[in-house]
């Protein structure tokens, strides 16, 4: 819940970007675009407040908008399903030679704003809610004492608008005496409230008037923007530039029913709708319920009102064309915003990548077991990807000490070290493994993940040249603002299975450009063993918070002499040995290693 609410404070960010394009749209372009428009401009904001609620199971289906689909927007998915196999000599002896050394680091469960931060949401969201509960008892007691409408008179009114407007549903008319205005409440059963002042005062004119004006209310659905207004008041209550927006919504509505209603009028009854709203300004005053449409408002609205009905024209045909193309090009401007809202994309934990190769989505359960995690496969020769758990498989994560492999990497392109020369002195400080203990070279330090080693290259590199490092390579979401020594370990870098897999193969083919010699350095540090089908190579990491594992990585490739597979096993809350295995079974069973 915490970590919704920050990604939550986020989107929020984004969303009073866009309130403030809606509100300069309207003040520059307001003469070329319609009431009705400008009012429908705001259906762009109540739609993006809705993004950031998305589950990511659901979010997908906004991929579209991103313009850059996800990996698994293949030319083709196919299903299969592999059984598991006991692993060989050859599969066990390779497991003793993966070794997983890991730490545990001590991560505050939540920050002290974050947590005060959603209390006053909370509580925030309470109050309003209670108000909001008010309200509607309030109405449901005038809808169980409100009867229905008697004036046969009104009535004859009413189903001459319904048919000038060519409404065939019958909305039931109700009076009463516990409104000062005429409303129409009801999403699926609406049903129009008139108050008893105003039927035993009636002309018949200001009656049509006001009954063109509700149905129009009717005919564009308005209740249903009422009860998402009423929804997003109190969601968004923190938010001032929404609570701005909400407010604006219903008096943009007024001013396009009220165009609604003049474009039905001829232009000699302008002056006489106008004058119905000044006749009962005192009368229809501002009613207190959140959720329901009517013609009245406070005195400030009612006299934007009648200037708009002053200065009214019908728009031309030109100008109706130009407000159409300004409000798609906003309404594809709003669209763009859609990734940056979700609350599960606000941090960029889900890689997104179309590939133009074949997909398989593989069943390897049996391989899993109760263990929750993903697998990605890549066959050079073939171009074909295997992936199990495609969700997780996009899914960001902390690389843990997979990230040394382009810590090493870096520090040999930087010329901080040397492939012939790489070694670093231990200082002296006492850690849980011997085999950190000790002097340590490139290759001793990425086959024992000697942390010290990779803490060291790093800080000789400095945090400006790393960032520059990772986000020229590619790598992940590239954010080292954890901090220098340890970014990497379960903190503000991570990375997803797809991109580790991509990542390898980059480095496998020296896409990055490097020096050869040091790619080369790199993939021998990484060989673990070999078989009559190949030789493998690969990193383990394991992440530890607090005491508990919650992440296990093993990533690497076969290189065989007709192809190379490249692969990834991510496992949540189990250790790089659980992935290691998993991984090596995987590959046995598929005749690769």
């Amino acid at each position: 819940m915490l970590s919704f609410a920050t990604r939550f404070f986020y989107s929020n960010l984004f969303l009073a970007a866009f309130v403030c394009i809606i509100v300069a749209v309207k003040k520059l372009l307001k003469n070329h675009l319609s009431e009705r428009l400008q009012y429908n401009l705001w259906f762009l904001l109540l739609f993006l407040l809705g993004i950031p609620l998305i589950p990511s199971q659901l979010a997908g289906i906004f991929k579209i908008f991103a313009w850059i689909p996800s990996p698994g927007d293949a030319d083709f998915f196919s299903s299969a399903s592999i059984g598991q196999t006991e692993v060989p000599q050859t599969q066990a002896a390779a497991l003793d030679l993966i070794r997983d050394f890991s730490i545990t680091v001590n991560r505050q469960s939540h920050s002290l704003p974050a947590i005060l931060f959603l209390s006053i949401w909370i509580a925030g969201m309470a109050v309003l809610l209670c108000f909001t509960l008010k309200a509607r008892l309030l109405l449901y007691r005038i809808k169980h004492s409100a009867l229905p409408l008697q004036n046969a008179e009104i009535h004859k009114i009413f189903d001459l608008c319904r048919s000038e407007m060519r409404i065939k549903k019958r909305i039931p008319l109700y009076s009463t005496a516990y409104l000062k205005t005429p409303i129409m409440t009801g999403v699926f059963r609406p049903r129009i409230y008139l108050p008893l002042h105003l039927i035993s005062d009636f002309a018949p004119k200001d009656i049509r008037y006001m009954l063109l004006h509700e149905l129009q209310h009717y005919k564009y659905k308005d209740a249903l923007i009422n009860s998402m207004i009423t929804f997003y008041g109190i969601l968004y209550w923190c938010n001032p530039t929404v609570r701005y927006a909400l407010r604006e919504i219903p008096d943009d509505r007024e001013l396009a029913c009220d165009s609604s209603v003049l474009n039905m009028l001829s232009q000699s009854e302008y002056k006489d709708y106008g004058a119905t709203l000044i006749n009962f300004a005192e009368k229809l005053s501002l009613f207190p319920f959140p959720f329901v449409s009517g013609i009245g408002g406070n005195q400030k609205q009612i006299k934007r009102r009648i200037i708009g009905i002053a200065s009214y024209r019908p728009p031309a045909r030109g100008q109706k064309l130009k407000g159409l193309l300004i409000y798609c090009l906003i309404a594809a401007l709003s669209l763009g915003f859609t990734p940056a809202l979700s609350a599960d994309a606000s941090q960029e934990d889900t890689y997104r990548k179309q590939t133009k190769t074949a997909v398989s989505h593989v069943d390897l359960s049996s391989f899993f077991g109760d263990c929750q995690g993903s697998f990605v496969l890549y066959d050079t020769a073939s171009d074909q990807w295997e992936i199990y758990q495609e969700s997780l498989a996009k899914q960001r994560v902390s690389p843990d000490s997979t990230y040394k492999i382009y810590s090493a990497l870096a520090a040999l392109e930087k010329h901080k070290i040397r492939p012939d020369s790489s070694s670093l002195d231990w200082d002296g400080q006492i850690w849980p493994f011997d085999e950190w203990n000790q002097g340590q070279t490139l290759t001793s330090a990425l086959q024992n993940s000697v942390n010290w080693y990779f803490q060291t290259l790093d800080k000789r590199m400095g945090l400006t040249s790393l960032e520059k490092f990772y986000s020229d390579i590619g790598y992940g979401n590239h954010d080292l603002s954890g901090g220098i020594s340890d970014f990497w370990m379960e903190s503000s870098l991570k990375i997803s299975p797809l991109e580790q897999v991509e990542m390898l193969r980059k480095l496998y083919t020296n896409e990055f450009h490097f020096r050869d010699e040091n790619i080369d350095a790199v993939k021998n540090a990484l060989r673990l063993s070999s078989s009559d089908k190949g030789i493998l190579y690969g990193k383990t990491g394991t992440g530890n918070v607090n005491g508990e594992t919650v992440n296990g990585w093993f990533i690497g490739y076969v290189e065989s002499a007709d192809t190379t597979y490249f692969f990834a096993v991510n496992l949540q809350g189990k250790t790089s040995s659980a992935a290691s295995e998993i991984a090596l079974r995987i590959l046995q069973a598929k005749n690769i290693y």
